[in-house]
């Protein structure tokens, strides 16, 4: 079985008391979070599937936009998920977006 990645980008923030508009897309010393995030993985050569959990459509395009930046993510195979209303849910729709391959 191969490894896979969830990343779990649907979050609302509330810890950070609304200092940013969007956590995962928070630019951090030139990078989003999320670009970030996926590069550390794809650099490692550790997963080859990647679920993002997003919470909106509007979220969706920017973070596909996010995966074109990062050098090298076209090897990765990605798929979807739409986050719950709890952290717990968003967790659930990623793991049943996991591809089924049987192995």
């Amino acid at each position: 079985m191969s490894n896979a990645l969830i990343l779990l980008c649907a979050g609302r923030g509330k810890r950070m008391r609304r200092s940013v508009s969007d956590k995962v897309l928070a630019v951090l010393r030139g990078q989003t979070v999320f670009a970030r995030s996926l590069s550390a993985f794809n650099k490692a050569r550790v997963v080859k599937q990647v679920v993002i959990v997003y919470r909106s459509p509007d979220q969706k395009k920017r973070l596909q936009r996010q995966i074109q930046k990062v050098h090298g993510a076209q090897r990765l195979e990605f798929g979807w998920g739409r986050g719950g209303r709890a952290r717990q849910d968003s967790v659930i729709a990623g793991l049943k977006s996991l591809p089924d391959r049987g192995e």
